[in-house]
């Protein structure tokens, strides 16, 4: 133990609750936030990089094609966006799945077998 959990009462209990936490099966996060954030700024890249080339020659104003190529960007990314959040497996009423070891406590938790409180779905 640290410094800090030196004065508390529950020190042992936080590490059970560590220990439990680690060896969990829950989703795993790491697909989620490269869905979430790199996706999409990279489709935003590569949507700009594939029409600067179409649009040097249309357009003269630098201030039109930074706008062009920001609106065609924010196109892209929110497109992505929208195909990634279709692709998010739900059941037949429409809720988000619990992973195997979970159940639905309602529409959008989850709660599972280590704890009594409830997570977000999907999550």
């Amino acid at each position: 133990m640290d410094k800090h959990c030196d004065g508390c009462e529950q020190k042992d209990r936080c590490t059970e609750v560590y220990e439990k936490l680690g060896h969990s099966e829950g989703p795993n996060v790491a697909s989620k936030a490269v869905a979430a954030f790199i996706v999409p700024v990279a489709a935003f890249v590569a949507a700009v990089l594939i029409a600067q080339p179409f649009l040097k020659n249309k357009i003269e104003n630098a201030k039109l094609m930074v706008l062009t190529e920001l609106a065609i960007g924010l196109a892209a990314a929110a497109v992505v966006v929208f195909i990634v959040r279709r692709l998010t497996r739900k059941d037949s009423s429409g809720h988000i799945q619990c992973p195997e070891k979970e159940k639905h406590l309602n529409g959008n938790t989850c709660q599972s077998d280590f704890s009594g409180r409830g997570t977000p779905a999907g999550r």
